[in-house]
C-alpha cells in the first residue's frame, strides 16, 4: 500500500544523500513535505475550509521517516556531513 511505498521513496532518498556524502558533499538541506491534505485540490470539497488529513497523515509519516533517517546518518561518527531536515509541515500547519 502507501505506506510501503513511502517507505522505498524514503529509502531511496537515504541511498541518495548517502551517495552525496560519499561525493564529499558536507552540508545538505532536505525539505520534509507539507501538509499534503491541504493543497486547493484536496480541500476543494469542502470550498477550501478544511483540510484532508488522511493526506496530512501520510505526509507526517513521510517526514517521520526521513527524520529518523537523517538523524542515524549524521550520527555516524566518520561522516563530517551535516543533513538539515527544513520542516515545511508544521511551518504551513501553523498559517
Amino acid at each position: 500500500g502507501l505506506r510501503s511505498f513511502v517507505r522505498s521513496v524514503v529509502d531511496q532518498i537515504e541511498v541518495d544523500l548517502q551517495r552525496l556524502i560519499r561525493l564529499g558533499v558536507g552540508r545538505i538541506g532536505v525539505l520534509g513535505l507539507g501538509p499534503a491534505g491541504c493543497v486547493p485540490i484536496m480541500t476543494q470539497n469542502t470550498s477550501y475550509s478544511s483540510c484532508m488529513e488522511a493526506f496530512n497523515q501520510d505526509a507526517a509519516y513521510h517526514n517521520a521517516l526521513l527524520h529518523k533517517a537523517i538523524n542515524v546518518i549524521n550520527a555516524h561518527p566518520s561522516r563530517p556531513s551535516r543533513i538539515a531536515v527544513f520542516d515545511m509541515f508544521d511551518t504551513l500547519q501553523a498559517l
